[in-house]
C-alpha cells in the first residue's frame, strides 16, 4: 500500500489514466481526420463528447443493455438522455480483458460521435408528450425516436433497404476505427480485433482500396458521415465510376442482404460487384 491507497484503487486509477490518454489519442486523430469536413467550431464541440465517454465493467454493461435487448452482443453503444429540449449523447464501452478490443470498441463508438448532433424536433403537428421526437444518425443516415421509450419512430425512415444501409455505415465506422488504431495497435493486437466487431468493415477496406482515387472516397465517407447527407457519397460512387446511376451502391446493399452464415458468397459477390465497377 503506497500512501493509503489500497492495490485496487492504486490500480483503478491506472486504468484511468490510461484510458484518459487514449480518448486524448483517439481525438487527435478525429480531428485530424475530419478537419476537412467540419468547420473548426462543430469539430470540436463533437470530439469533446468523446471526453464524456464511460467505461464499465462487464457486469454494468450487461445490467445497461438489458434494456436494450438489440444491444446485447455488443461492446459498446451509444447512448442518449433528453432533458427538456435538451439532447446528450455519449458512449459507453465494455472494459474487456483484452486492450485491443476495448479501445478497437472506443474507436468505434467516438467514430459514431462525428456524426450530427441529437436534437429534439419541432414539429407542431406533434402534440402529445408521446409524440414528441428527437434526430438521431448513424453516420448520414437520419432517423427520429420518441422521447417517452426511446424507440424508432418508423414513418422517420424515408430511405430504402433501411437494414442494409445500417450494415454498410456500421462497417465504415469499424473500418474507420481500424484506420485510426493502424499506428497504435501491435501486429499482435491487430490480429485479436482481426476477426471481432463487423467483419464487414474488411468489405469496406476493399471497396476504398480499388477505388481509382482512394483519398476521394474516403474524403467523401467523410463528408456524408458528418454531414449527414448520405448523397455525397453515392454522387462520390457516380463520379469515381462515370455513371449517372445509383446501381453500384444498390448492389453493394444487395449483397448485404445475403445470408451472414454463407460468408464465402458473400465476400465473392461483394469483390465481384467491386470488380465490375471499379475495374482493375
Amino acid at each position: 500500500m503506497r500512501d493509503g491507497q489500497s492495490p485496487e484503487s492504486l490500480e483503478a486509477r491506472r486504468i484511468e489514466t490510461e484510458w484518459s490518454e487514449m480518448k486524448l489519442q483517439v481525438m487527435k486523430q478525429l480531428r485530424v481526420a475530419f478537419a476537412d469536413v467540419l468547420p473548426p467550431e462543430d469539430l470540436e464541440r463533437r470530439l469533446e463528447t468523446i471526453s464524456d465517454t464511460q467505461f464499465v465493467s462487464a457486469q454494468d454493461f450487461e445490467r445497461l443493455t438489458e434494456q436494450y435487448p438489440n444491444e446485447a452482443d455488443a461492446d459498446g453503444v451509444m447512448r442518449i438522455e433528453v432533458h427538456g429540449q435538451n439532447v446528450r449523447r455519449y458512449a459507453v464501452v465494455k472494459q474487456t480483458a483484452s486492450r485491443a478490443d476495448t479501445l478497437h470498441t472506443f474507436a468505434h463508438e467516438a467514430t459514431h460521435l462525428m456524426a450530427p448532433e441529437s436534437n429534439r424536433v419541432a414539429d407542431p403537428m406533434r402534440e402529445g408528450e408521446d409524440e414528441q421526437v428527437y434526430s438521431v444518425y448513424l453516420g448520414p443516415l437520419r432517423h427520429e425516436r420518441f422521447v417517452y421509450n426511446g424507440k424508432v419512430d418508423p414513418m422517420s425512415v424515408y430511405f430504402d433497404k433501411p437494414k442494409q444501409r445500417a450494415l454498410f455505415w456500421e462497417a465504415v465506422t469499424d473500418w474507420h476505427a481500424d484506420e485510426m488504431l493502424g499506428d497504435v495497435l501491435s501486429d499482435d493486437e491487430k490480429k485479436e480485433v482481426e476477426t471481432g466487431g463487423y467483419l464487414e468493415r474488411h468489405y469496406i477496406s476493399y471497396l476504398i482500396d480499388h477505388a481509382p482515387d482512394r483519398e476521394q472516397i474516403i474524403r467523401e465517407i467523410r463528408q456524408a458521415y458528418a454531414t449527414g447527407e448520405e448523397g455525397t457519397f453515392i454522387f462520390a460512387l457516380r463520379e469515381l465510376t462515370n455513371r449517372r446511376d445509383d446501381n453500384f451502391y444498390e448492389e453493394l446493399l444487395d449483397v448485404l442482404k445475403l445470408d451472414p452464415t454463407d460468408w464465402e458468397t458473400r465476400i465473392d459477390k461483394w469483390m465481384e460487384t467491386v470488380n465490375k465497377y471499379f475495374p482493375v
